[in-house]
């Protein structure tokens, strides 16, 4: 992940849709080869935080709950909780916004303290 400062998640929309084609057809890849893995939690939580739409964070929700689903391992409650922070910042933002810089992932684990493992 590479960290762009005060950059609008609008201008990486596009790039949060390629992350999310790629990752169904990774998950296709898994299904079809019988693999039990989790999966690629981190693009999936990085492209989760980005999406600033009900269908791209839809979509990303649903490849979260696959890989949940397929190994059970407990960073996934921690991604989809600062996932949801970071979502209801980011809309709060849209709503109020008065010239300050938009709230990211970062933002919520050191607020919140909560530090994704996803190694």
């Amino acid at each position: 992940y590479r960290r762009i400062r005060q950059v609008h998640p609008a201008i990486l929309e596009s790039q949060v849709d390629k992350v999310i084609s790629s990752l169904n057809e990774f998950d296709v890849a898994l299904v079809e080869a019988d693999h039990t893995g989790p999966g690629t939690v981190w693009p999936l939580f990085i492209a989760g935080c980005e999406a600033t739409t009900p269908e791209r964070r839809q979509s990303i929700t649903l490849l979260l709950d696959k890989g949940e689903a397929r190994c059970g391992f407990s960073a996934y409650h921690t991604v989809r909780d600062v996932m949801n922070q970071v979502w209801d910042k980011q809309d709060a933002h849209f709503t109020r916004s008065r010239g300050e810089t938009f709230p990211t992932w970062l933002d919520v684990v050191k607020s919140k303290q909560i530090w994704p493992i996803l190694a």
